[in-house]
């Protein structure tokens, strides 16, 4: 299982205001941090280019005026029925908010899911999301864009496994 990440936060560093997790089954996550709504100014590119796109896609978590433990048990119980995944994103920030989430305010609120994190690199302007700057479209836009290059990648692999395969049955 494959997802793939986006979040939105209020300038570099800042605080997370949503999350998003598309998966290559065709399901999806996506939260809007409950403190967003509470903030009461942000960075001003973001207040332009990001808060009004937080409700641009439909939302299959929403968390608009529940607190901080209804959004992580949401994201836990979706992360929980994929473990063992590999999560895709494209910008550090985005694991580092993951991993915050995880790690709870307390140790006894903590999570951990098996995974592997990918940090993928992408080429100017690239990948395009249908509502940029709105974590779930940029989540699955990423997703559109890595899919066939991982494919391709991994049936490379899969055919030299059995070249090389063919090749020691031969020489045996």
């Amino acid at each position: 299982m494959n997802l793939y990440l986006d979040t939105e936060f209020d300038g570099h560093g800042g605080k997370l205001l949503s999350l998003a997790l598309a998966a290559d089954d065709g399901t999806s996550w996506y939260g809007i941090h409950p403190d967003t709504w509470r903030q009461q100014t942000f960075n001003p590119w973001v207040a332009e280019h990001v808060v009004p796109l937080l409700r641009a896609m439909p939302r299959t978590a929403s968390f608009f005026e529940e607190d901080d433990g209804a959004f992580r048990a949401s994201l836990k119980e979706y992360l929980l029925s994929r473990a063992d995944c590999t999560i895709w994103a494209d910008w550090p920030d985005d694991f580092a908010h993951l991993m915050r989430l995880m790690s709870g305010p307390s140790y006894p609120d903590s999570f951990m899911i098996p995974c592997t994190m990918q940090l993928i690199v992408t080429p100017d302007g690239e990948p395009r999301p249908e509502h940029p700057h709105n974590a779930l479209s940029d989540a699955i836009a990423l997703m559109r864009w890595h899919e066939p290059e991982r494919l391709a990648r991994k049936r490379f692999f899969e055919d030299a496994e059995v070249a090389l395969a063919t090749t020691v049955e031969l020489g045996n």
